[in-house]
């Protein structure tokens, strides 16, 4: 597998180095199927994120506490925190 992943595969992606900008990725017909998203270039931003994480941890404890969401949103196949889904699916269903 090992010589396939790097004389196959890999020669297929374009690599590039880190950026701040938005990088998509498109299939053949030139639609979107990932994006990549760079950090703002701004030094507060650590704090953004630290006081973003933060909130969202204390809405989780807070709804756990009365109850505002279901066992299913809080135990799930993605681990133990809390998710909603919400949006589209695209690919394979979970079953």
């Amino acid at each position: 597998m090992g010589w396939l992943v790097r004389n196959v595969l890999i020669a297929k992606f374009l690599f590039i180095g880190f950026s701040r900008k938005t990088l998509l990725i498109l299939d053949k017909e030139g639609q979107i199927i990932a994006a990549l998203v760079g950090q703002p270039d701004d030094p507060e931003w650590v704090y953004v994120i630290s006081d973003t994480a933060n909130i969202l941890e204390e809405v989780q404890q807070l709804g756990a506490t009365v109850d505002l969401f279901s066992n299913s949103s809080l135990h799930h196949w993605q681990g133990e925190f809390l998710a909603i889904p919400v949006g589209c699916h695209l690919g394979v269903d979970r079953q």
